[in-house]
């Protein structure tokens, strides 16, 4: 794993998301009318979102469900495994995130 000349350890998923986003995907993010009209986010907001480096204010919860031991991905993962595996898992926790 490449590693970050400022902290010298290696990049985390996070890094990898936040470049994307700074790269890709700002363009979509800034110019998306319901965004220009409503929100004004900006790429860099959202990607330092997710880096963790935003100021803790009302947008901790959501920095939660991003990235944390049970983040959005791995209750993805959970519920995608127990269906190919034809297993029931939680049903109750299912209709609280579908």
């Amino acid at each position: 794993m490449p590693t970050n000349p400022k902290t010298n350890k290696a990049y985390k998923h996070e890094h990898y998301s936040a470049a994307i986003i700074r790269h890709f995907f700002k363009e979509v993010i800034e110019q998306h009318p319901i965004n220009q009209k409503n929100y004004q986010i900006t790429a860099e907001q959202v990607a330092r979102f997710i880096e963790g480096s935003l100021p803790k204010d009302g947008a901790l919860i959501w920095r939660d469900l991003l990235s944390s031991q049970l983040d959005a991905d791995r209750a993805d993962y959970l519920l995608r495994d127990s269906v190919n595996l034809q297993i029931i898992w939680a049903p109750i926790f299912q209709n609280k995130i579908a």
